[in-house]
């Protein structure tokens, strides 16, 4: 996730009374989601393990960049494991492969066909970005905000409260966070500035 409950409520200036609260989850996913979409590209460091993809072409381009190359990570291709330098080369930080024959200087094309192309590795930013990161937050406090003037609580503090009562609220429970999902949307201005998160096609 791009944010956490904590960062949540200190920009609400409220506390869910606990960690982690359902809601505050369930949101905080939602709007991560949208912000990887928008730019295309996780925003979270993982280990990845089965990547598919088509062969037929020189490059592959993973869907987690940058690679940890300090992790170990594999490649094969029709079942067969590649050697790194000598049939594949790494960049990094762009989350490319690409095909060799023997040597670096010497360039290939991956074997044809359908998801033929398996890697196991670590990617992604190894911290959150501070501009997807803020975003986020930003995203969830108008959700939240949104579902409190839709139950006309005389704040969020008093909202929150009302949203903790699962047992004896549960319709309330589900109406709210249906009116707050609704909101999730990034702005004009939010999309803007994820600009530079997206992600780069370059060789």
């Amino acid at each position: 996730m791009l944010c956490t409950q904590a960062e949540l409520e200190l920009h609400l200036q409220a506390d869910f009374g606990v960690d982690p609260e359902d809601a505050a989850t369930q949101l905080i996913e939602s709007a991560s989601a949208i912000i990887e979409a928008y730019v295309g590209r996780a925003l979270t460091a993982a280990a990845v393990t089965g990547e598919l993809h088509n062969g037929g072409d020189r490059s592959v381009w993973l869907r987690r960049p940058p690679v940890d190359t300090g992790e170990a990570y594999t490649v094969s291709e029709d079942g067969t494991a590649l050697t790194e330098d000598v049939d594949f080369l790494v960049v990094a930080e762009s989350g490319r492969l690409v095909r060799l024959a023997g040597s670096t200087t010497v360039y290939s094309r991956f074997a044809d066909g359908i998801a033929n192309i398996s890697v196991d590795y670590t990617g992604g930013p190894t911290t959150v970005p501070d501009l997807a990161r803020s975003v986020c937050v930003e995203m969830c406090a108008r959700a939240f905000k949104a579902a409190a003037a839709w139950a006309n609580a005389d704040d969020i503090a008093t909202f929150i409260k009302r949203l903790r009562l699962d047992t004896d609220e549960a319709e309330f429970r589900a109406e709210a966070l249906e009116v707050a999902n609704s909101t999730m949307k990034l702005t004009a201005d939010e999309r803007g500035q994820l600009l530079n998160l997206k992600r780069t096609w370059f060789a």
